[in-house]
This record gives structure tokens, C-alpha cells and sequence, in this order.
């Protein structure tokens, strides 16, 4: 094959990812295992090759063992602040920076079609190394 066969086979495939994966996560499927199955099987993992799909599989575990953690800690802190501020304890208790910084995570994040909500509260698209400004 030559080079400019390489590119077309390249782009021809990266298409057809694209399409796999766009239908994939519009589908309407709630369990993260069959949604995972169902675009291995659309984009053909088999054809990808192992030495890269199963590096990639390693590092999604790395990374949902991340993201639970924080989530995780972002709800503990976010009931706590509830209790003991109240409802508001976001616009009140919160530095203007870290709200003004979730508030572009949050609108950077809408702009990407694979991101998830992160959450219902503005805490979840703050960063675990900002400082709440709490008295």
C-alpha cells in the first residue's frame, strides 16, 4: 500500500469510529458495560489491535477509579456545606473565582459532545485543588 492509500484507509477509519461511537452514546443505555461492549464491537477493537486497546482499557480504569473518588468526595463536601449553610451555601460560601472557574468548566465541558454531566451541583465541575472560601 502507499502512502496516500495509508491516509485514505486512516481517514476512512477514523470515520467510521466516529459514527460508532456518536451512535453509541446517543443510544439510549444507562449500563456502562453494554455501551462499553457495543462500541468495542462498532469501531472493531479486534481490528485496532490489542497493543492499543488494551493500554487504553487500563487507563479507563485508572480514570473511573478517579472520577468515583472525587465525585465521591464532591457529594460528601457538597451535604456537609448543605447542612450546615444551607441551600445557597455555593453562591454564599463560595469564592467568586472558583465559581467563576466551574462555571467555564462547566460551559467548556457542554461544548464537547463525549462529556457527561458531571452532576446537578456547580461543586462537581469545581477542581479538588481549589480552596472553598468558608469563614
Amino acid at each position: 500500500m502507499n502512502d496516500t492509500n495509508d491516509i485514505y484507509s486512516f481517514v476512512f477509519k477514523r470515520s467510521i469510529a466516529q459514527d460508532a461511537i456518536d451512535r453509541e452514546l446517543t443510544s439510549s443505555t444507562d449500563d456502562a458495560g453494554d455501551a462499553k461492549e457495543r462500541i468495542g464491537r462498532a469501531m472493531s477493537f479486534d481490528a485496532i489491535g490489542k497493543d492499543y486497546v488494551e493500554p487504553a482499557a487500563k487507563m479507563a480504569q485508572v480514570y473511573t477509579a478517579i472520577a468515583a473518588f472525587e465525585n465521591a468526595a464532591r457529594k460528601f463536601i457538597q451535604d456537609r456545606l448543605l447542612e450546615d449553610f444551607g441551600a445557597d451555601w455555593w453562591v454564599n460560601k463560595v469564592s467568586k473565582a472558583i465559581q467563576d472557574a466551574a462555571k467555564k468548566k462547566k460551559e467548556d465541558e457542554e461544548q464537547h459532545r463525549y462529556h457527561g454531566s458531571r452532576g446537578n451541583s456547580m461543586i462537581f465541575y469545581s477542581q479538588m485543588g481549589d480552596r472553598m472560601a468558608l469563614p
